[in-house]
């Protein structure tokens, strides 16, 4: 003959919180969950997360680098285009001599149709502003634009 062993049923928690699970093991020895989480976990493991940690520092360095070099290479072309656009209104503009004296006797308002250029020591032509001091450069140029 079999011994019968007689179930008890668990019944109502005296608290009425039927949804919660009755503890079948000790916490003490049940894995923990945060300030305890690294004594459950092997050296490997840590090691693994580490390594994964890193792994994903070194993309994020290597990705904001691109970004900086796109940027980068972005400004230079805006500025190179620029420069051209300059250059090629300088040569399509028709120029023409002013005395430096007139330019003294000038309005505001009429010295804003002028430019005034001149060449710098590379031989490069630059704009200057009329309404500075005027040198007696003898390369310096003054130009009217037409508009």
């Amino acid at each position: 003959m079999k011994e019968e062993v007689k179930v008890i049923p668990a019944g109502v928690p005296k608290s009425g919180r039927v949804w919660k699970v009755k503890q079948t093991a000790r916490s003490s020895s049940q894995l923990q969950k945060g300030v305890l989480s690294h004594l459950a976990k092997s050296f490997e493991q840590k090691e693994a997360e580490r390594q994964a940690k890193k792994n994903v520092k070194e993309l994020e360095r290597e990705m904001i680098e691109e970004k900086k070099a796109r940027i980068l290479a972005e400004k230079t072309r805006r500025e190179e285009q620029q420069k051209r656009r300059q250059e090629n209104e300088y040569k399509n503009a028709t120029t023409q001599q002013l005395n430096p004296e007139k330019l003294k006797g000038m309005s505001k308002k009429q010295l804003r149709s002028v430019r005034k250029t001149s060449v710098n020591q590379f031989g490069q032509v630059e704009l200057v502003s009329p309404y500075g001091g005027v040198s007696d450069n003898a390369k310096s140029k003054v130009k009217k634009s037409r508009r």
